[in-house]
């Protein structure tokens, strides 16, 4: 009864008039955050979250005041059951150095321990007592532990720790956990952690054969086609938690899944990850480095075929040209219409990045064209993790409705009256 109750809202929050809902400001938040967590175990086979927080050090300089030596930051998280039940609650305090140059973020690592079942891990940052970036969240469902099971944790992505520290992650290389999971090229080639989970096996085991599997989602048209790298290793058991770190074989432009399965004696386990390189700075975004990808859904079709046609040395003058035809005020330095679709992008990926980047989802796709809505209605599903996000844009009386079906934060559009 409580579902059809929900599928009646949701027709209700379609494209034939509006209803109360959580109102949100039209402009986008003036502080950001980018969160990572994933399932991993303890040495005592308990379940527990692994979270990694990035916060944007000008922004937290920017949010102290004038008086303020310190500012003080609370991670808040908690656990909810299916049902909206509150499994757990925890906070975490930090203090850092108004003004400290520690790099362009600080980044911070703490562990959240769970139990078996479906659920979902709610996160909240605050600075100087004020909301620092919008809620994260995403549904998991923690497998119980049978005899003899073999468990592959989700993959972790690293990039190289700045000279001062990373997150403390543990991590003898030094690395630090890379949020969201977005490369620059300049990183090199991606690496990643995984561990093997094997409290109590049946009979005695001294190696596992890992196997990983990486696959191209998106190649773009004027790289050649990569082939499917698959490569087998045997890794040494060290305990009931053996770690393993991987470099893949790949610093080109685009995304890519890898797909890693561990076996022993008979059992088996999986797991995947994706990540995305060539989108990481911004800034300084060129038809080189991922512009021609971005543009896709913006460019004219003859825009398209001149830029995938073009010589690498001619393409920047192309892009240069794209965006001078754009320019509303070429007697001035900055090109706003460039400075605009940048700044959706920025807070696209920080919005409603994930497994890829969040320009590249629905939300962030209708984003980047139209703007900020003038209005979103949420809907949550009291029994279950789906949710439904309303977007209004007033002035051209369009409406776009988004659905997440597992309370993973992927949402797709589900309808829209757009025109395009």
């Amino acid at each position: 009864m409580k579902r059809h109750a929900f599928a009646v809202l949701v027709a209700t929050l379609g494209l034939s008039g509006s209803c109360a809902g959580n109102r949100r400001s039209a402009e986008p938040p003036p502080f950001s955050t980018t969160t990572s967590a994933w399932l991993a175990w303890d040495a005592e086979a308990r379940p527990l979250f692994q979270i990694a927080v990035s916060l944007p050090l000008d922004e937290l300089n920017a949010r102290a005041g004038e008086d303020d030596a310190l500012i003080r930051l609370i991670l808040n998280a908690s656990i909810r059951s299916g049902s909206g039940k509150v499994l757990r609650r925890e906070a975490w305090t930090r203090e850092i150095e108004r003004g400290a140059s520690r790099g362009d973020a600080v980044d911070w690592f703490v562990e959240l321990g769970t139990v078996a079942g479906s659920q979902e891990l709610v996160l909240n940052v605050l600075a100087q007592g004020q909301p620092f970036g919008v809620p994260w969240r995403r549904g998991f469902r923690v497998p119980a532990l049978e005899p003899d099971a073999l468990l592959l944790g989700e993959p972790v992505f690293l990039v190289p720790a700045p000279p001062e520290g990373g997150m403390g992650t543990g991590d003898s290389s030094g690395d630090r956990v890379l949020v969201e999971h977005y490369y620059g090229a300049s990183l090199g080639a991606p690496r990643l952690r995984v561990a093997v989970y094997d409290f109590a096996p049946a009979t005695p085991v001294e190696s596992y054969e890992l196997t990983w599997i990486l696959n191209s989602l998106e190649v773009p048209d004027d790289v050649a086609g990569i082939e499917v790298t698959r490569q087998v290793e045997s890794l040494q058991r060290t305990g009931p938690i053996t770690p393993c770190a991987i470099t893949l074989p790949t610093a080109l432009f685009g995304r890519y899944k890898v797909v890693l399965r561990a076996s022993s004696r008979g059992r088996s386990a999986a797991a995947e990850g994706r990540f995305e390189v060539g989108l990481e700075d911004l800034a300084t975004l060129g038809a080189h480095d991922g512009g021609l990808d971005l543009l896709r859904f913006l460019l004219s079709t003859a825009e398209a075929d001149s830029l995938r046609q073009a010589a690498p040395e001619a393409r920047e003058k192309l892009w240069d040209e794209f965006w001078r035809r754009r320019d509303p005020d070429p007697s001035t330095p900055e090109n706003e219409a460039r400075d605009v679709l940048l700044a959706r992008v920025r807070h696209a990926n920080d919005e409603y990045g994930g497994a890829q980047s969040g320009w590249r989802t629905d939300r962030g796709r209708v984003f980047v064209q139209r703007g900020a809505p003038d209005r979103i209605d949420v809907v949550q599903n009291p029994e279950g993790f789906d949710r439904i996000e309303r977007w209004t844009y007033a002035a051209d009386n369009v409406v776009f409705v988004f659905i997440d079906r597992d309370g993973r934060g992927d949402y797709t559009l589900l309808r829209t009256n757009a025109p395009d």
